[in-house]
């Protein structure tokens, strides 16, 4: 009973989307804002790891789904974890914190 309530079964993700935008598309009148509305939207942190997992299983299957979603999220923490100590160390001026912020990194690890 509940299968048959959901558009998205018989539908589909890809046409459900596009009927979806339709109405920002009409009310923009021009599809380069809608094209930075969508980019706004997917920018935002919790926009893309929200719709990653569906563009995923469209384009590499339901089997697959695991791996890589575990990947992007690994990548995504290493990242972080990278361009945290980066912009941080333009703060440290001495090469002597620079060597003791690296030493405390390497042990902790």
């Amino acid at each position: 009973m509940l299968e048959k309530l959901c558009i998205s079964t018989h539908l589909g993700r890809k046409l459900l989307g596009l009927i979806g935008t339709l109405p920002t598309v009409i009310r923009r009148k021009t599809f380069s804002y809608f094209v930075v509305e969508i980019f706004v939207l997917t920018s935002s942190y919790g926009g893309g790891f929200g719709t990653i997992p569906a563009f995923m299983t469209d384009m590499f299957g339901a089997y697959n789904i695991g791996p890589l979603h575990g990947i992007i999220l690994t990548s995504v923490a290493f990242g972080a974890m990278v361009g945290g100590i980066t912009f941080n160390i333009r703060r440290w001026n001495t090469s002597c914190n620079l060597a003791l912020i690296t030493e405390m990194i390497i042990r902790n690890y």
